[in-house]
């Protein structure tokens, strides 16, 4: 295994809402499956059961306008019911369900 860099990191994100802004993070737990916390949630319109997306955004335009952070430790894999994410609108405010994303 080569021990020459591959790059460099200049920030480091995590999006715990699907498709929403998320946060910087000074550093990041990582599982098999990426950052932990990242994409750990999801919007899902109770009419048609479809998760929001930014690549609809005639229907989800909104989501940009929102930024999702938790308020505790993000969850890790094994202990995922414990997450509770916080959202703050930087602008409209919408009532939508939220899921876990497998």
């Amino acid at each position: 295994m080569s021990k020459e860099a591959a790059g460099t990191i200049v920030s480091l994100w995590h999006y715990p809402v699907k498709s929403m802004l998320g946060e910087e993070l000074n550093a990041a737990d990582l599982s098999e499956r990426g950052v932990v916390g990242d994409r750990a949630y999801a919007l899902v319109d109770r009419a048609d059961g479809k998760v929001g997306s930014a690549k609809n955004p005639r229907k989800w335009s909104a989501l940009f306008d929102c930024r999702a952070r938790f308020a505790d430790s993000p969850p890790s894999p094994w202990h995922r019911q414990q997450a509770r994410p916080s959202s703050r609108s930087t602008g409209r405010t919408r009532t939508a369900s939220r899921t876990r994303i497998p």
